[in-house]
């Protein structure tokens, strides 16, 4: 029996015999008995003719579906070979069976794939009539990353433990040596400053230089190889290395890693912390990925200063920390990503995070001029909120935003962003340490009131500048924040306590408050708003804030329920001379433009934005579009 390999490095497949080509796609049942990482990339590259790579591969049962181009007249078994888990990757066979009692393969030349003699004991084939061993893992779902050289997969094991598989391209040990030495000899040879080049420059810079350097030094690479070579070098010289594939994951909010031989940790939006397939096998590997990252942040670690607090050039935030000097375990890192595509209010609207009678109101308010906090806990999704309703400001309006790292995004013309400094000297980006020439919220918040800003939106309110933004409303400016607290009397005894401190006669300027929570039920993660609110004003009986609940979820079937009438908009109504037939009607329109937005998956940001901006210049006609459809 001959076994037979790829050439570009991948598994190594016995295989069966060859059918006739035809030129329609069929589809084949294949039967398995395990597979893993290499079983996708296998079968999408067997004899050229599997065209569409198995979406989701149910390791608990026997069968799936495999379309390929040319038609197979029985059943084709895979049977693994030989399996490395720590690798992530295995050996497949495949045959033909020839009868009930006895399976013999028949093995063919092919022009994609070449002889190869591998050590190691033959694998018989195993007869029909043999018992299947337990399968331990589930593909729960995966899809691309960058194609088609990286995917991300979710994964399933026995114990029922969801874990993130990144699938790259597997190297073999020849593989290795060429790519080392292309490496070296690019380290050595490379003089131009890649951070003058644009991303998309750079790349192909690279790719010419792989191409040129294999020529020019006779490294035996072939047109199928090149390109697993140019996607290793620009990850690793141009992106994040390792955890390349996972920074280009939409669905990753946040990355880190607890030391050596710890796998890499995420944060996906669907299945929250789950650990993933990398992990860094030696102390060195990680301190110089480490040093990368305090080099991306423009910032200085060592064992002197071993923490370090930056921004990564794509606006993500890094905590760093060096050796083990105060993390024993070795070198830690935490990147929480920056979002470029935020989630907007037909997305928060989709996954219920708030209703669209919600959502109508505080279109209303925030159209109207008044001020809201979103409340929350950890992971609820406040900013998300905040800067989706941040798109009902009017466009003519001056807007501020500050931030400690940028992730309100806006389409107003008229918008200032602005982001704190940690400063330089010795210390700087430390915890604690800012550094010789620090900005911090306080200074850009005091700075922002100078510019007369019709709204100013905080990203989150801690400390001293929650003072000076209640300062701001008190003298007319609106306000747009967030704060961490798991409900209203939270948020109230938050303000009026150290370290913000802020007397009840300013907290009173505050129109609404909005409570958002992660909740988890059933073991699936959701987003709720659990109530908004509105402050009434101080009751000298009580002694307390008096707060008027508007609307509220009910947990037991899942919907939102109004909970009373709004002084608020009673109070706009009295302002701008409007019935309360009137206001209803108003919040109705909106709510027909929300649901044709969510009924016609209106849901990216500049589509969004678009829509809600032509409202503002002519709202009858959005209206009459989002009624008639």
């Amino acid at each position: 029996m001959k076994r037979l390999r790829n050439r570009d490095g991948g598994s190594t497949i016995y295989h069966g015999t060859q059918p006739e080509r035809s030129s329609s796609f069929q589809e084949h049942m294949v039967t398995l008995e395990w597979t893993r990482t290499s079983f996708l990339s296998t079968l999408h590259k067997l004899n050229g003719r599997a065209c569409l790579p198995i979406r989701k591969v149910n390791l608990k049962q026997t069968k799936c579906t495999v379309i390929t181009q040319s038609p197979i007249a029985e059943s084709y078994t895979v049977y693994i070979d030989s399996l490395r888990i720590n690798r992530g990757d295995a050996k497949l066979k495949l045959w033909k069976p020839r009868g009930k009692q006895e399976e013999t393969p028949a093995v063919t030349e092919n022009a994609s794939v070449i002889d190869e003699e591998i050590p190691g004991p033959a694998v018989e084939a195993p007869e029909e009539t043999s018992v299947l061993p337990d399968i331990s893992e589930t593909y729960k779902e995966h899809y691309p990353l960058l194609i088609p050289f990286s995917y991300a997969a979710i994964v399933e094991d026995e114990k029922n433990e969801i874990k993130y598989s990144l699938l790259e391209p597997t190297l073999t040990e020849s593989d290795k040596k060429s790519l080392t030495e292309l490496k070296n000899i690019l380290w050595d040879e490379l003089s131009i400053n890649i951070k003058n080049l644009k991303d998309q420059s750079a790349e192909e810079f690279l790719k010419y230089k792989v191409l040129e350097t294999a020529v020019k030094y006779n490294i035996n690479v072939d047109s199928k190889t090149l390109g697993k070579y140019q996607y290793y070098i620009i990850r690793d010289f141009l992106g994040f290395g390792k955890i390349d594939g996972i920074m280009r994951d939409e669905n990753i909010e946040d990355v880190s890693c607890d030391g050596v031989n710890s796998p890499v940790f995420v944060w996906h939006r669907k299945y929250e912390s789950i650990p993933s397939n990398l992990v860094f096998d030696t102390s060195q590997e990680l301190e110089n990925f480490v040093f990368k990252l305090a080099y991306l942040c423009g910032r200085h670690i060592s064992i002197a200063q071993p923490i370090l607090d930056g921004t990564l050039n794509d606006g993500s935030r890094a905590q760093v920390t060096y050796g083990t000097e105060v993390t024993p375990k070795g070198s830690t890192f935490t990147i929480r990503k920056f979002k470029k595509s935020p989630l907007t209010i037909t997305d928060l609207i989709i996954y219920k995070a708030l209703s669209t009678e919600i959502a109508a109101y505080y279109w209303f308010i925030i159209e109207n001029r008044h001020s809201v906090m979103i409340g929350g806990d950890i992971g609820g999704g406040k900013t998300s909120m905040l800067n989706a309703i941040s798109l009902f400001i009017r466009p003519t309006l001056k807007i501020v935003s500050i931030e400690d790292t940028q992730e309100i995004r806006l389409p107003h013309q008229n918008w200032e962003m602005m982001v704190t400094r940690q400063g330089l000297g010795t210390g700087a980006g430390a915890v604690g340490e800012a550094g010789i020439g620090s900005i911090s919220m306080f200074d850009l918040l005091r700075a922002a009131l100078r510019q007369r800003p019709d709204f100013i939106i905080v990203g989150e309110i801690r400390g001293e500048e929650a003072y000076a933004l209640f300062q701001a409303m008190a003298t007319g400016h609106l306000g747009l924040t967030t704060i961490h607290a798991e409900h209203v009397q939270g948020v109230l005894h938050r303000l009026t306590t150290k370290p913000m401190s802020i007397p009840h006669t300013q907290v009173e300027n505050l129109n609404a408050i909005s409570i958002v929570r992660r909740l988890v039920v059933n073991n699936v993660s959701l987003r709720r708003t659990i109530s908004v609110s509105e402050m009434v004003g101080w009751n000298k009986e009580r002694d307390d804030f008096q707060i008027q609940d508007i609307f509220r979820w009910d947990a037991e079937k899942d919907i939102y329920l109004k909970a009373g009438r709004s002084p608020l908009l009673d109070k706009i109504a009295a302002q701008w001379g409007y019935s309360a037939e009137e206001i209803d009607e108003e919040l109705k329109i909106r709510k027909t433009i929300l649901d044709y937005m969510v009924r016609k998956h209106i849901r990216s940001y500049e589509d969004v934005s678009k829509l809600v901006l032509d409202y503002f210049s002519n709202p009858e006609q959005v209206y009459r579009k989002a009624k008639v459809s």
